[in-house]
């Protein structure tokens, strides 16, 4: 009977497993009884004695053995020629993964201090990376490292992440030390600032010469007569115009992006492959004084096939359709040092032909917002994910399995680039179970009235609405009548209309509510730019926590409008009169106006604002059957729906988004009824094998730092962000009562009449309405 065969019980050596790898695996050669002979403490023996040299090559071999199969199929070049000597292949293995050198210890050390949760990671699974990471750290370590080397290394870590982006060829060179304690760190500092001085007084010596030059051949000439300054162009190297007039440049670039000009998408996708982990080289890539140079101002939109580039790269974040954020460095091809920012999958659609190919989606592509170009790392398909490449005259054909996946057409420059075009991320998947009439969009915006609908799709003011079915409104809508109150009227009208951004922007603050969202939130408050009424809205756990949303408020809508923020109107709670918030105030020149109490028509801008929060909010928790722990996901979807919807406040009938955004219309094609049932996929990596590829969730709106939407899943009871689902919206599984139309008692009244200053809560104590907007 033949021995059976044994199979590998722990993973198999990567780039990325070494640490854990070398104990199981040495594990397995004590369990055979070979680890020795790996050791080298036993030896073949001397002498004539067959049967002990048998049984010595037997154990070789089997050492051998074990040692290759072990081995991912990318590994197993390292020990090519060895495959018989099982020291040699332990060592070879060991010398490539395990590099002692301080450089290889600093960028432990930087992963281990940039490890930070996922999403959608559990506390256990991060625990699990950081003692990987540790791990990894204690194995590059010399063996006679002590506590005070540990300190010597710290201290120099810390003082070269101290340093800023213009120091980064001297970030590089430290690396390049035998020795990275404190002691060489500091004379390789010194040294540098000494250098530094000299080259900037001998450039200040020598500018200050070159203007006495100039100003004295001016001076020479100025009788004769006046001179002409020729413009040169660097890129045809001729005189008499400048390289940003060159039509030479200008005529080339143009023939090449006629050349490379895309179509529409297919419905295919294939992944093209994915690059490892780890530091990364950009190939090509250099710096902006060239005009050529993937470093330029304007960020291209073709893929460079770079067979220098160890990594798919991009700077443009809009296309990934999967993202979380990774830092590594890259080394560009003039030795210069930057950083990605994040990795993620991005679908590009080929041109094979001339005719349209394949989806290709290429998967751990670094973001890398300093490059100004698309670099595709040709030789990582070729060695790692079995891509065969070939050149035809003019075109580079890259095959898979048989199977042209996309091509390249190379220009005059020699430079390869991919025939198609990237597909940015607007939606992944939309399907729908109900037409797309009145009624389904009413629902989907939040349920704000049918005569805006029409307005948005009268004046397209969007982009990604429309109408499969023109079946008249329903008269009567459940949710409507359950959330909306009579309006009382308000005695004056506004006599002030700001005429620009921030000019004036009225803030208010609601709550507590009886109830507490899962993250522990009672309040919420709002700022409304009276400019064009953007809503800005936060979730707070206690008044004293406005003071912060108002810092944040005033960075993000000052950087997005370009505009200074000049004047705050407020009810004069207790929460807007804080030392520190009217010290802020002063400091920043923002002037201050409180409505007089018992008048809140003079901030009616809140009230009505406040009120039509309440209505909407109350009509979509109603409609999806939800609790009113989930006030706070239905405040974020209603203020993502009202800025983009039309507002009589605005006399030219534009939208919020788009004065904010410089006249773009946003793209709504991608509304859902909120608490609609969604089935959502499962990514590879978060499903076991023959498991089911989606999940019930209930759909809880738009996140506002994803290309996608957030869901909640019943089961789990934890929320879920993709990118990618199908909707039914026709039901609403909800976590309440199915039976009931009507919202439980639990769910508080998102209404206080705008006279009404204070209440009496649940326990008999005074406390105030703050209004939202």
């Amino acid at each position: 009977m033949s021995e059976p065969t044994h199979k590998i019980t722990f993973p198999r050596l990567t780039e990325k497993n070494y640490g854990s790898w070398v104990g199981d695996e040495r594990a397995e050669l004590q369990r055979l009884g070979v680890w020795h002979i790996v050791k080298g403490t036993i030896i073949a023996p001397a002498g004539n004695d067959t049967e002990e040299l048998r049984k010595w090559l037997i154990d070789s071999g089997k050492a051998a053995g074990s040692i290759f199969a072990s081995l991912d199929p990318s590994q197993k070049v390292h020990v090519k020629g060895m495959e018989e000597n099982p020291v040699s292949m332990w060592q070879a293995l060991e010398k490539i993964h395990r590099q002692k050198k301080p450089g290889a210890r600093f960028a432990a050390y930087n992963h281990l201090f940039s490890i930070q949760k996922l999403p959608e990671e559990s506390l256990t699974t991060l625990i699990g990376r950081v003692d990987d990471a540790i791990t990894l750290i204690q194995d590059l370590r010399p063996a006679a490292h002590t506590l005070s080397d540990l300190d010597g290394e710290l201290a120099s870590m810390a003082m070269i992440r101290a340093l800023p982006d213009e120091y980064q060829s001297f970030r590089s060179s430290l690396f390049l030390l035998p020795q990275l304690d404190k002691s060489t760190v500091t004379e390789a500092f010194i040294l540098e600032e000494q250098d530094r001085a000299e080259r900037a007084a001998k450039e200040l010596q020598a500018s200050l010469a070159l203007k006495a030059a100039q100003e004295a051949a001016a001076k020479a000439t100025a009788d004769v007569a006046p001179s002409v300054e020729k413009e040169h162009c660097d890129w045809c190297n001729k005189d008499g115009h400048a390289t940003k007039d060159c039509r030479t440049m200008a005529r080339i670039k143009q023939e090449q992006n006629n050349k490379r000009r895309g179509k529409t998408p297919s419905d295919q996708a294939k992944t093209a492959g994915e690059e490892s982990a780890g530091a990364a080289t950009s190939g090509n890539a250099s710096p902006t004084s060239d005009p050529s140079s993937p470093l330029r101002h304007e960020a291209g939109a073709d893929w460079n096939t770079d067979t220098g580039a160890t990594s798919h790269m991009t700077p443009h974040r809009h296309w990934f359709t999967t993202y979380q954020p990774y830092r590594v460095p890259i080394r560009l091809a003039d030795n210069k040092i930057i950083y990605s920012a994040g990795v993620g999958s991005v679908r590009f659609q080929s041109e094979v032909g001339g005719k349209e190919g394949r989806l290709v989606e290429f998967e751990r592509v670094l973001h890398v917002p300093k490059l100004r170009s698309n670099l595709l790392a040709v030789l990582y398909l070729t060695r790692q994910k079995q891509f065969i490449v070939t050149i035809h005259s003019d075109k580079l054909v890259f095959q898979r399995h048989g199977e042209v996946l996309f091509t390249a057409t190379i220009n005059d420059r020699n430079a390869a680039y991919l025939d198609g075009h990237t597909i940015p991320y607007e939606v992944a998947t939309q399907a729908s179970t109900l037409p797309l009439d009145l009624t389904l969009w009413h629902r989907r915006w939040g349920h704000i009235g049918i005569d805006a609908i029409q307005k948005l799709l009268r004046l397209q003011l969007v982009d990604g609405m429309k109408l499969t079915s023109m079946t008249p409104p329903d008269p009567i809508c459940e949710p409507c009548l359950a959330g909306k109150q009579h309006r009382g009227p308000i005695p004056k009208k506004a006599s002030f209309r700001a005429t620009g951004p921030l000019e004036l922007v009225h803030v208010d603050l609601k709550g507590p509510l009886p109830v507490r969202t899962r993250e522990g939130y009672r309040f919420w408050c709002t700022f409304i730019d009276d400019y064009r009424r953007v809503w800005v809205t936060f979730k707070l756990k206690h008044k004293s926590d406005f003071f912060e949303c108002l810092k944040i408020y005033k960075a993000f809508a000052e950087t997005l409008t370009g505009c200074k923020l000049k004047c705050l109107r407020e009810d004069k709670g207790g929460e807007f009169m804080s030392t520190e918030m009217d010290r802020f105030c002063k400091e920043f020149g923002i002037r201050r106006q409180h409505t007089v109490r018992d008048e809140p028509h003079q901030n009616g801008v809140a009230e009505i604002a406040n009120r039509i929060m309440e209505e909407h909010v109350t009509a979509m928790l109603v409609e999806a059957k939800l609790p009113a722990s989930f006030w706070g996901y239905a405040v974020d979807c209603f203020t993502h729906l009202r800025n983009r919807t039309p507002t009589a406040a605005n006399p030219d009938g534009s939208i919020p988004y788009s004065s904010w955004y410089k006249g773009q219309k946003p793209n709504v094609s991608n509304l859902r009824v909120f608490g609609c049932t969604a089935y959502v996929h499962v990514k590879k990596d978060k499903r076991r094998s023959l498991s089911s590829r989606t999940q019930k969730c209930i759909f809880l709106g738009y996140p506002s730092e994803y290309k996608g939407w957030v869901f909640w899943n019943p089961t789990t009871k934890r929320e879920v962000i993709s990118d990618r689902a199908d909707f039914d919206e026709r039901y609403f599984p909800g976590t309440v009562d199915k039976t009931s139309h009507m919202p439980p008692e639990v769910i508080p009244s998102f209404y206080s009449p705008p006279d009404d200053d204070l209440t009496s809560d649940h326990g008999g104590k005074q406390r105030r309405h703050l209004h939202l907007q």
